[in-house]
């Protein structure tokens, strides 16, 4: 009488293992990707938040100013990100979503910049993240004008 075969043979775990193989070689580099986007769509949504946040600010003192109430706006770059940071969030790389130092790099961190002139004029720029062709700068000037750039040429490496 024959014995009964019980568990897998060498030749099936080898099979499986070979699937399981195929499978990651195609998923990572999908999962990535999905990743980089997720991360530029992070990078624009701060970016517009911030945009956002400052044109209401400017807004907001303008109304004080003509209620007889101090402006109450910051005057300064620093003023501006500690303004931003109060809603919270980060870039990809984990570090603070805005930083008062204007430079248009490749960033690798992903973080959109905030630079104030002499008139209180705010400009923020979206850096060139990731496979973003262009990085983009908003400026918004203490009278409420604003000035889109979104074409802003990016450093090749």
């Amino acid at each position: 009488m024959k014995s009964v075969q019980k568990g897998f043979t060498l030749i099936e775990l080898m099979i499986v293992v070979a699937i399981i193989g195929i499978l990651a070689a195609v998923a990572i580099p999908a999962y990535q990707g999905y990743i980089e986007n997720a991360n530029m769509a992070k990078v624009s949504s701060q970016y517009g938040s911030a945009v956002n946040l400052v044109k209401g600010t400017i807004a907001k003192g303008d109304t004080n100013v003509a209620l007889g109430i101090a402006r109450g706006t910051p005057t300064d770059a620093a003023g501006w990100v500690a303004e931003l940071l109060k809603a919270g969030g980060s870039a990809p790389d984990g570090v603070a979503y805005v930083a008062a130092t204007f430079a248009l790099t490749h960033s690798t961190k992903g973080q959109i910049t905030v630079v104030v002139d002499s008139d209180g004029d705010v400009l923020i720029t979206r850096p060139c993240y990731g496979s973003f062709a262009a990085g983009a700068s908003t400026n918004i000037e203490t009278d409420g004008t604003v000035t889109l750039n979104d074409n802003v040429t990016c450093p090749t490496s």
